[in-house]
């Protein structure tokens, strides 16, 4: 099996971890689509939905993996309460049988509670601790997202952004860039390929995450044909509002 021409691997700015165009989901891994990871190494990402028995699966998988293992981003969601959230993520990464994870993201419910709450400093607890790497933050509203980029010392945003969704070009990319934050997008639909072709020819400005593996003749979009996505997406939709000047746009 042989990589897609375009498979290259690169740091993604300014962690080191090292990616592919696209990220996998954690269920490739998994299955028969493992050894098509192997080939295609890149940044795996587990979500919350993710039950035990598959990270138990991953674990097996991870024992016979051609060294190096990929990279692993273990999402979670923000607790209720941030005493509950140390214990949590221990568990997830004890069931993915590995000692530490490249990237722990937390998928923000409160954007004000974040700021003014202990949660955060669990999270950089755990990575002084060495049990992750690289600290991210996950929010599908393109303002709240905007909000944690400035607010946050995270250095990964992962964020709503597909053909459908271009509205994280308006201002949020070049303020993650601004305040040296890697950005991820949420899952792409793998099954439309005209999607997979504009996330592929944006992986530079913000990486996809793909679920299955990709026709072997599909391209990404290059600069022209995405630009022509971009000023189609503009004459429809607006720029988000600018952000309130303190609380969290949710609460402005």
């Amino acid at each position: 099996m042989t990589k897609q021409t375009y498979w290259l691997q690169r740091t993604l700015s300014p962690t080191g971890i090292h990616v592919g165009p696209c990220a996998w989901r954690a269920s490739m891994v998994a299955n028969a689509d493992a050894e098509y990871v192997v080939q295609r190494p890149s940044l795996v990402v587990v979500d919350p939905e993710d039950e035990p028995a598959l990270l138990g699966r991953i674990a097996s998988r991870l024992r016979d993996w051609p060294a190096p293992r990929p990279p692993i981003m273990l999402t979670v969601p923000e607790p209720a309460f941030a005493r509950q959230l140390r214990d949590a993520v221990l568990r997830r990464i004890g069931q993915l049988g590995v000692e530490r994870v490249e990237a722990l993201t937390l998928r923000v419910e409160d954007p004000q509670e974040l700021k003014g709450g202990g949660t955060l400093q669990t999270l950089f607890d755990l990575r002084s601790q060495g049990v992750v790497g690289e600290i991210g933050l996950a929010h599908c509203d393109v303002r709240a997202a905007e909000w944690l980029a400035i607010h946050s010392a995270a250095r990964v945003l992962v964020v709503d952004y597909s053909i459908e969704n271009q509205a994280a070009r308006y201002r949020l990319i070049g303020t993650a860039r601004e305040y040296g934050m890697a950005l991820v997008a949420l899952h792409q639909p793998a099954d439309d390929p005209v999607a997979v072709r504009f996330a592929l020819g944006e992986s530079q400005r913000i990486l996809p995450v793909m679920d299955r593996a990709l026709p072997p003749e599909l391209q990404p979009m290059g600069r022209d044909e995405i630009e022509s996505c971009w000023q189609s997406y503009c004459a429809t939709h607006l720029a988000p509002e600018p952000l309130p000047r303190s609380a969290p746009p949710e609460f402005a």
